[in-house]
């Protein structure tokens, strides 16, 4: 019986916590990566210049 509550405790106040927390720093490695992609592949552009 203990498990069980110890169990969906950790179900419904651990685990969306570790989610929630888990979102920024993941959509900020996205981000970069995404960014640093798209300057290798249009460094050279002329949209580059006006991005500055």
């Amino acid at each position: 019986m203990l498990g069980g509550v110890i169990f969906a405790v950790v179900l419904l106040v651990v685990f969306p916590v570790l989610v929630i927390m888990s979102g920024p720093p993941v959509a900020a490695i996205i981000g970069w990566l995404l960014k640093d992609d798209a300057e290798r592949r249009a460094g050279d552009s002329v949209w580059a210049d006006l991005n500055t």
